[in-house]
């Protein structure tokens, strides 16, 4: 002991400082032992169950020096007797060493079997009672900037592992309900700014869930944009999973049995949703598109009714952004409940509350081939029934033709179901007011035709009729048919 001082104060210093030291390290041990962690949990269960006066329940806090803390078997009645929230298991690892620099530095968080289920209905939420709860306590004081706080909540490539998690928010004032039942997730937290609810996730596995977002009511502008909301995600793989986003003005129902991608990014912010994704992978799913103001069509392809099933698809760019979506997609293979099976298709498509286009397109639905490009629009009744075609080559049978077209109440057009055509040239305007520009046009093992002018009617053989400079050939010289719709009509059509 000859390197301690031989001062008394020195030593009375050095004494005081150890014992202080033994201290903290025996009053950290004794939050281990069981007995002292039972007599906290209790202590803790009676504290909230009298401060907000409803049922309260915890099987047990654990605290594992020096980084982990665990909560087991939490339960959280409302002012109902209505559960608000639950957990079977949450445990939370934290740098011991950053709590010196007044820093909570979340290390992994893992959470199984839990529930939190909100309600709100006349701007009061079922929770509200919680912050009366502790407020009523706290002195009145001048609003302070809790963001410069000394302490700070940090997540620095931060696990987080859910297991059996529900997350179910009911809103009556505005009919809307947000619902997620995660099977199992787990991620990496890159980055969180808890201050702009912007979030960065590296390496997102999600399986067996199901997340919904369904507003029935059309949402009232009252001026106030919500909070933005920013999220990057890294490499996802979502397996199993079903996700619903449903509105006034749209539905898209999802159920993606394994679906990978490289890169997704949303943004919220002046009420605005933005989405951008790219090199995505999708495997044997299914999804469903639905326009309230646009009529089913059964047996008819409908773009604003989809439901595609058994769909995979290469498509290296997605977005949707001020009501429009943009596809491009390498590969897509599914069927549509239309009866169109899509034996392999590669566009690049968008979709805008007016119109459809489809650029660079090579199709093979059904027995037709596509090559071109086709602009839809969509009229006061939200049948898309105008359009703008430029065909490189458009081969198949009547009878698809049928299908991919609007309903028509003429009958005799089926007869021609199983007749086999092949088309190539620009087309524009409407069914019964078609312009035709460099058409060659071949029905059956029929003459060959090249024509440009007006076609009306062309859905109705019984009234169709047409305007062009004819110019068959074949066995024929090439001539000139000048041909008055006011005299002419296509009665029927023979092959040979």
């Amino acid at each position: 002991m000859k390197f301690l001082p031989k001062s008394k104060p020195w030593r009375f210093v050095i004494y005081t400082i150890c014992a202080i030291l033994a201290l903290i390290i025996g009053g950290t041990y004794a939050l281990t032992l069981p007995a002292v962690q039972q007599q906290i949990t209790r202590k803790a269960e009676s504290f909230l169950q009298e401060k907000l006066g409803t049922r309260v329940e915890i099987g047990a806090i654990r605290i594992r020096f020096p980084y982990r803390v665990s909560l087991e078997d939490f339960l959280l009645e409302d002012q109902q007797g209505d559960t608000l929230a639950r957990v079977g298991s949450l445990v939370v690892s934290v740098d011991m060493w950053k709590l010196l620099d007044q820093t909570i530095e979340l290390k992994k968080i893992t959470l199984e079997n839990a529930g939190v289920y909100l309600h709100q209905k006349d701007s009061i939420y079922n929770f509200d009672f919680i912050m009366r709860a502790f407020a009523s306590d706290a002195p009145v004081a001048e609003p302070t900037d809790t963001i410069a706080s000394p302490w700070k909540v940090k997540f620095d490539l931060t696990e987080l592992d859910l297991s059996s998690v529900r997350f179910l928010l009911i809103d009556e004032d505005t009919e809307s309900t947000t619902q997620a039942n995660i099977g199992s997730a787990k991620t990496v937290i890159v980055n969180a700014d808890l201050e702009n609810l912007y979030f960065e996730l590296d390496g997102l596995s999600l399986a067996d869930s199901d997340i919904r977002l369904v507003q029935k009511k059309k949402s009232v502008d009252d001026g106030i944009p919500s909070a933005p909301f920013g999220l990057l995600l890294n490499d996802g793989d979502i397996t199993r999973s079903r996700i619903i986003y449903s509105t006034t003005e749209m539905a898209l129902d999802a159920f993606l049995e394994k679906t990978v991608l490289d890169r997704l990014q949303l943004q919220s912010a002046n009420d605005v949703l933005a989405i951008q994704s790219e090199g995505i992978h999708v495997e044997n799913s299914m999804v469903a598109y639905r326009d309230p103001a646009v009529s089913p069509t059964p047996g008819h392809f409908n773009a604003g009714d989809m439901a595609l099933t058994q769909l995979n698809a290469e498509l290296p760019a997605f977005s949707f952004q001020n009501d429009t979506l943009f596809v491009k997609a390498d590969a897509l293979t599914g069927n549509d409940k239309s009866g169109v099976q899509v034996h392999s298709l590669r566009a690049v498509a968008r979709v805008t509350p007016g119109n459809i286009e489809l650029k660079n397109t090579k199709a093979h639905l059904n027995q037709t081939y596509l090559d071109g490009d086709v602009l839809l629009f969509k009229n006061n009744k939200a049948t898309f029934d105008r359009m703008q075609v430029q065909l490189r080559n458009l081969k198949g049978v009547i009878g698809d033709l049928i299908v991919l077209l609007p309903p028509q109440e003429n009958p005799a057009l089926s007869r021609l179901a199983d007749m086999p055509y092949e088309v190539s040239g620009n087309l524009g305007g409407w069914l019964e007011n078609l312009r035709t520009d460099n058409i060659r046009f071949q029905a059956g093992s029929g003459t060959v035709a090249h024509f440009t002018g007006s076609v009306q009617q062309l859905t109705d053989p019984d009234k169709i009729g047409y305007e062009p400079e004819y110019q068959p050939f074949g066995n024929q010289s090439r001539r000139s048919y000048p041909l008055d719709v006011r005299h002419f009509r296509w009665i029927g059509c023979r092959q040979g």
